[in-house]
């Protein structure tokens, strides 16, 4: 599992951002963490 997910399921953090080596996305406003790692 990502820390990402890990993160958002124990404390309820919100992310909003993301990269790897082929690019990154960003959103203020959160993003669906879950379907970002589907995606992937």
């Amino acid at each position: 599992m990502y820390a990402a997910a890990i993160s958002k399921e124990m404390v309820g953090s919100t992310v909003v951002a993301v990269a790897d080596s082929k690019g990154s996305i960003y959103d203020a406003n959160g993003l669906d963490i879950e379907a970002v790692i589907a995606r992937k």
